[in-house]
Protein backbone atom coordinates (compact mmCIF):
# COMPACT_ATOMS: atom_id res chain seq x y z
CA UNK A 1 0.00 0.00 0.00
CA UNK A 2 1.56 3.47 -1.37
CA UNK A 3 1.80 5.83 2.00
CA UNK A 4 1.71 9.31 1.77
CA UNK A 5 4.91 11.25 2.31
CA UNK A 6 7.07 7.99 1.38
CA UNK A 7 9.42 8.68 -2.18
CA UNK A 8 9.03 5.49 -4.54
CA UNK A 9 12.56 4.77 -6.76
CA UNK A 10 11.81 4.16 -10.62
CA UNK A 11 13.45 1.20 -11.69
CA UNK A 12 14.91 3.22 -14.77
CA UNK A 13 16.89 5.33 -12.09
CA UNK A 14 18.82 2.48 -11.06
CA UNK A 15 22.05 1.88 -12.46
CA UNK A 16 24.69 -1.15 -11.79
CA UNK A 17 28.23 -0.25 -11.57
CA UNK A 18 31.20 -1.76 -11.33
CA UNK A 19 34.86 -0.41 -9.82
CA UNK A 20 37.50 -0.37 -12.75
CA UNK A 21 40.62 0.72 -11.17
CA UNK A 22 38.95 3.42 -8.88
CA UNK A 23 36.26 4.39 -11.73
CA UNK A 24 33.21 3.34 -11.79
CA UNK A 25 31.56 2.50 -14.75
CA UNK A 26 28.03 1.61 -15.37
CA UNK A 27 26.88 -1.97 -17.17
CA UNK A 28 25.98 -0.17 -20.43
CA UNK A 29 22.32 -0.71 -22.03
CA UNK A 30 20.87 -2.91 -18.55
CA UNK A 31 17.63 -3.83 -18.68
CA UNK A 32 17.34 -5.50 -14.97
CA UNK A 33 19.37 -6.16 -12.20
CA UNK A 34 18.61 -8.22 -8.80
CA UNK A 35 20.37 -8.65 -5.98
CA UNK A 36 18.87 -11.12 -3.08
CA UNK A 37 20.59 -12.38 0.33
CA UNK A 38 20.06 -15.69 1.66
CA UNK A 39 19.98 -16.34 5.18
CA UNK A 40 21.73 -19.73 6.13
CA UNK A 41 18.91 -21.81 8.96
CA UNK A 42 20.03 -24.40 10.74
CA UNK A 43 17.70 -27.45 11.58
CA UNK A 44 17.58 -27.68 15.53
CA UNK A 45 15.31 -30.63 16.24
CA UNK A 46 14.52 -31.76 19.33
CA UNK A 47 12.21 -33.93 21.05
CA UNK A 48 8.85 -32.40 21.92
CA UNK A 49 8.57 -30.37 19.24
CA UNK A 50 5.34 -32.86 18.09
CA UNK A 51 7.46 -33.49 14.75
CA UNK A 52 7.31 -29.69 13.69
CA UNK A 53 11.25 -28.59 12.73
CA UNK A 54 12.62 -25.78 14.26
CA UNK A 55 15.79 -23.77 13.36
CA UNK A 56 18.23 -20.86 14.40
CA UNK A 57 20.06 -18.47 12.26
CA UNK A 58 23.50 -19.05 11.06
CA UNK A 59 25.87 -17.25 8.32
CA UNK A 60 24.77 -15.39 5.44
CA UNK A 61 25.57 -15.23 1.72
CA UNK A 62 23.86 -13.03 -1.77
CA UNK A 63 23.59 -12.82 -4.89
CA UNK A 64 22.49 -11.21 -8.36
CA UNK A 65 21.99 -10.89 -11.69
CA UNK A 66 21.73 -8.65 -14.58
CA UNK A 67 20.28 -8.56 -17.77
CA UNK A 68 21.05 -6.06 -20.90
CA UNK A 69 21.08 -5.61 -24.73
CA UNK A 70 24.73 -5.95 -26.70
CA UNK A 71 25.66 -3.44 -28.34
CA UNK A 72 28.90 -3.25 -31.06
CA UNK A 73 30.36 0.20 -29.62
CA UNK A 74 30.85 1.26 -26.25
CA UNK A 75 29.77 4.94 -27.28
CA UNK A 76 31.71 5.92 -24.06
CA UNK A 77 34.58 4.90 -22.07
CA UNK A 78 32.79 5.48 -18.61
CA UNK A 79 30.39 2.14 -19.37
CA UNK A 80 31.13 -1.71 -19.08
CA UNK A 81 29.44 -3.24 -22.46
CA UNK A 82 28.62 -7.23 -22.03
CA UNK A 83 32.44 -8.27 -23.90
CA UNK A 84 34.14 -5.92 -20.85
CA UNK A 85 31.85 -8.43 -18.51
CA UNK A 86 32.89 -11.74 -20.39
CA UNK A 87 36.54 -10.45 -19.93
CA UNK A 88 35.76 -10.36 -15.74
CA UNK A 89 34.47 -13.60 -16.00
CA UNK A 90 37.22 -15.53 -17.78
CA UNK A 91 39.62 -13.67 -16.08
CA UNK A 92 37.97 -14.98 -13.14
CA UNK A 93 38.73 -11.63 -11.31
CA UNK A 94 36.67 -10.49 -8.05
CA UNK A 95 35.51 -6.97 -8.62
CA UNK A 96 33.43 -4.42 -6.34
CA UNK A 97 29.66 -3.67 -7.71
CA UNK A 98 27.56 -0.68 -6.34
CA UNK A 99 23.74 -0.96 -7.21
CA UNK A 100 22.86 2.93 -7.02
CA UNK A 101 20.57 5.79 -8.36
CA UNK A 102 21.59 7.60 -11.53
CA UNK A 103 22.94 10.90 -11.34
CA UNK A 104 19.97 13.10 -11.72
CA UNK A 105 18.28 11.14 -8.67
CA UNK A 106 21.42 10.14 -6.28
CA UNK A 107 21.75 12.77 -3.31
CA UNK A 108 24.37 13.16 -0.72
CA UNK A 109 23.71 10.81 2.21
CA UNK A 110 21.60 8.29 0.12
CA UNK A 111 22.05 4.83 1.08
CA UNK A 112 23.30 2.31 -1.71
CA UNK A 113 24.48 -1.34 -1.70
CA UNK A 114 27.65 -2.37 -2.90
CA UNK A 115 29.67 -5.47 -2.23
CA UNK A 116 32.32 -7.76 -3.57
CA UNK A 117 31.75 -10.34 -6.46
CA UNK A 118 32.81 -12.83 -8.62
CA UNK A 119 31.14 -13.42 -11.95
CA UNK A 120 29.07 -16.86 -11.76
CA UNK A 121 27.94 -17.19 -14.82
CA UNK A 122 27.23 -15.46 -18.31
CA UNK A 123 25.11 -16.01 -21.27
CA UNK A 124 24.44 -14.41 -25.08
CA UNK A 125 20.93 -14.93 -26.54
CA UNK A 126 20.23 -14.94 -30.17
CA UNK A 127 16.44 -14.45 -31.43
CA UNK A 128 14.82 -13.63 -34.73
CA UNK A 129 13.68 -10.04 -35.02
CA UNK A 130 14.83 -8.68 -31.67
CA UNK A 131 17.86 -7.65 -30.12
CA UNK A 132 20.68 -9.52 -29.22
CA UNK A 133 20.55 -9.96 -25.17
CA UNK A 134 22.93 -10.89 -22.60
CA UNK A 135 22.88 -12.05 -19.00
CA UNK A 136 25.17 -12.62 -16.12
CA UNK A 137 25.25 -14.10 -12.10
CA UNK A 138 27.25 -12.53 -9.24
CA UNK A 139 28.33 -14.20 -6.05
CA UNK A 140 28.77 -12.19 -3.44
CA UNK A 141 32.27 -12.46 -2.21
CA UNK A 142 31.70 -11.28 2.31
CA UNK A 143 29.29 -8.75 3.26
CA UNK A 144 27.19 -6.89 1.26
CA UNK A 145 27.09 -2.87 2.32
CA UNK A 146 25.01 -0.67 2.77
CA UNK A 147 27.21 2.77 2.24
CA UNK A 148 26.24 6.44 2.23
CA UNK A 149 26.66 8.36 -1.04
CA UNK A 150 29.22 11.18 -0.03
CA UNK A 151 29.92 13.98 -2.11
CA UNK A 152 33.17 12.25 -4.04
CA UNK A 153 30.70 9.39 -4.63
CA UNK A 154 28.45 12.21 -6.56
CA UNK A 155 31.14 13.14 -8.34
CA UNK A 156 32.01 9.75 -9.55
CA UNK A 157 28.29 9.10 -10.63
CA UNK A 158 28.69 12.74 -12.40
CA UNK A 159 31.26 11.68 -14.72
CA UNK A 160 28.94 8.53 -16.06
CA UNK A 161 27.09 9.34 -18.78
CA UNK A 162 24.12 7.11 -18.27
CA UNK A 163 24.06 4.31 -21.50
Amino acid sequence: MYKEGYKTIDGNDMILMIDDGGTWKEVAMLEKYSISVQPELKETNAKGTGGWKTYKPGGFSWSGSAEGLIVTDKGSETGMTADDILDLALAKQKFKVFFAPVKDVATEGMKIKSGYVYLEDYSEESESNADMKFSFGLKGQGKIEKITLSADDLLKLSSIENA
